[in-house]
C-alpha cells in the first residue's frame, strides 16, 4: 500500500513504475485530497491520518510503516517477520545518506559506511548503543524512541489501541505518543540490527 498525502508533482507515479520490475504483487496507491496544496516548510502534516487510512485498508497480518524517503535490504521484509515472533513492536535503525550520497540515488547495497551518518548524535546513537534488540524495554522512558519512519507490530495491536491519534495534524510526536500507550501496557519493543 502507498498512502500518498495529496501530492501534485508525479512521484506517486513514478514510485509505482519504480516498484513494478521488483515487486510481484499488487500495489494499492491511496491517495489522500487536500484543500490547497502543501509547499515546503507548512505545518499540513498528516503523517499519522495517512498511516491510519493505510492501515484501514491493509490486509496482513502485521503492518510496517516506512516513510517514502527510506531504503530498506532485500532481506528487510522477513527480518522483521522473525522478530515479530518474539516482540510486539520492531523498529529498525535509520542512518541518514551524506548529501553526495543522497544526490546518485544509491540502492541500499550499494552504500558505504562512509556514506551513512547518525543525526542528533547523543540522542539515536545513544540509543542504537543501548538498546539493540530487548535492551529498548530496559531503557528509561523507552516509548520516547519510538518512531514511525520504520516500524511494525501486529495489525491487531496497532487497531486495539486505536492507531495514531487524529488530534496530531502538524509535525511530530504522533508515534511516540503511540509508542508511549503501547509501552504503558507492558508491549515488548525490539530495535532490529538493521540499518
Amino acid at each position: 500500500l502507498i498512502v500518498d498525502d495529496g501530492s501534485d508533482d508525479g512521484s506517486i507515479d513514478a514510485c509505482v513504475q519504480s516498484l513494478l520490475p521488483e515487486v510481484d504483487t499488487q500495489i494499492t496507491v491511496l491517495g489522500l485530497q487536500r484543500v490547497k496544496p502543501r509547499v515546503p516548510g507548512d505545518s499540513a502534516f498528516r503523517a499519522g491520518v495517512a498511516r491510519n487510512v493505510g492501515a484501514r485498508y491493509a490486509r496482513g497480518e502485521y503492518i510496517a510503516f516506512i516513510d517514502a524517503d527510506i531504503l530498506v535490504s532485500p532481506n528487510f521484509v522477513n527480518k522483521l517477520l522473525i522478530s515479530l515472533q518474539d516482540a510486539d513492536i520492531v523498529q529498525a535503525q535509520r542512518h541518514y545518506l551524506t548529501y553526495d550520497a543522497s544526490k546518485v540515488l544509491p540502492q541500499y547495497d550499494e552504500i558505504s559506511g562512509d556514506d551513512c551518518y547518525i543525526a542528533d548524535n547523543g540522542y539515536w546513537h545513544d540509543f542504537y548503543e543501548r538498546g539493540l534488540k530487548y535492551e529498548w524495554n530496559n531503557l528509561e522512558h523507552a516509548y520516547k524512541y519510538t518512531c514511525s519512519y520504520c516500524f511494525a507490530m501486529s495489525i491487531e495491536l496497532f487497531k486495539g489501541h486505536g492507531g495514531f491519534r487524529k488530534t496530531f495534524a502538524f509535525y511530530g510526536f504522533e508515534d511516540t505518543e503511540l509508542g508511549y500507550r503501547l509501552y504503558k501496557d507492558n508491549n515488548l519493543f525490539y530495535l532490529l540490527d538493521e540499518i
